[in-house]
């Protein structure tokens, strides 16, 4: 069956290497999209209906996100995932029990490593390859990957709340109110001479475009936002995608010979995360909150084990478990 399917693999993995950059100019395109609808059809509906404050909360909001979004995704595409320091031999000062060796690079690999098929190369802690990234992601980047999907999520979610208030007030073909002295310089359709056809134009324009942006921001919301939960899913418990499976299969396993498996490197929720968001050695909360391009813990290549774990099992009696 392997043989059967894997010149499938290999086709798919080849279109998904030279299909990047697509992905990549896709995503850029998404986001500009809605970004500049946000400017031009969703920001002057909201200057129209609200006072000069609560613009400007909007404006603090909205461009707080679209750095996260901005900076997480650059970060998260251009940021290489990390590469095995290759060596002579395996008994080399510095390398442990834990290391295997890679059948396809030949070469030994640090526990948490895999080898990507699309990149051909070794990954450290790899967790998938994103064709979204056109890049693995993995010990370097696996946390500007992260903020990237939270706070596309977050961004998603501010415009799909702001608009729909609009977008049921052009449907219903209610007029927008206007707080007594609200500036209207932003208001397009009153820079445009009432009587013109490009009024018409614009204001069907408008209507549409908010409706389209609505759509796709509940749509991005309610896919990305799977994802992201099943990575903070993931992360919460120290593992990765791949581990995720390769767990299971270990912890089946030792079920049958009565002992249970324990991920090694589970700290706990709160380490856990601290660890993954790199918020130690004095880093605070505001390096999640605002861009940050600190380096993730570790080198990669060494894991601690987690304490509560003497090693990765610990044999059990079955009336016991």
């Amino acid at each position: 069956m392997v043989q059967l399917t894997y010149p499938i693999h290999v086709l798919l993995n080849t279109g998904l290497r030279y299909a990047g950059p697509g992905f990549v100019f896709a995503v850029i395109v998404l986001i500009s999209c809605v970004v500049l609808n946000w400017y031009l059809f969703l920001l002057p509906a909201l200057l129209m209906r609200h006072s000069l404050p609560v613009v400007v909360l909007h404006l603090f909001v909205s461009h707080w996100l679209l750095t996260n979004i901005a900076f997480h995704y650059w970060k998260a595409w251009r940021t290489p995932a990390g590469r095995p320091r290759y060596v002579q031999s395996a008994n080399e000062s510095g390398l442990r029990h834990d290391w295997s060796w890679c059948k396809k690079c030949l070469q030994p690999k640090p526990p948490r490593t895999h080898h990507c098929s699309v990149c051909k190369m070794c990954t450290l802690k790899m967790d998938h390859h994103c064709p979204w990234l056109n890049n693995c992601v993995g010990h370097n980047n696996h946390r500007y990957f992260w903020m990237f999907c939270f706070y596309m999520c977050m961004g998603v979610l501010y415009v799909s709340v702001t608009s729909f208030p609009i977008v049921l007030d052009d449907y219903y073909g209610n007029d927008i109110p206007v707080p007594s002295g609200q500036l209207t310089l932003f208001w397009i359709a009153n820079l445009l001479p009432a009587d013109s056809w490009l009024t018409a134009k614009y204001t069907a324009w408008q209507t549409s475009s908010r409706l389209s942006i609505f759509l796709l921001t509940s749509g991005v919301l309610l896919t990305l936002g799977s994802l992201t939960g099943w990575h903070t899913w993931l992360i919460s418990q120290a593992t990765s995608s791949i581990e995720k499976h390769t767990n299971k299969v270990e912890a089946r396993r030792l079920a049958r010979q009565q002992m249970f498996f324990k991920n090694p490197y589970d700290f706990g929720l709160g380490m856990n995360w601290r660890l993954f968001l790199g918020l130690v050695e004095g880093r605070s909360w505001r390096h999640f909150l605002l861009p940050s391009g600190h380096l993730a813990i570790g080198d990669g290549h060494h894991w601690d084990y987690s304490p509560y774990l003497e090693g990765v099992t610990r044999r059990a009696k079955a009336h016991d478990v």
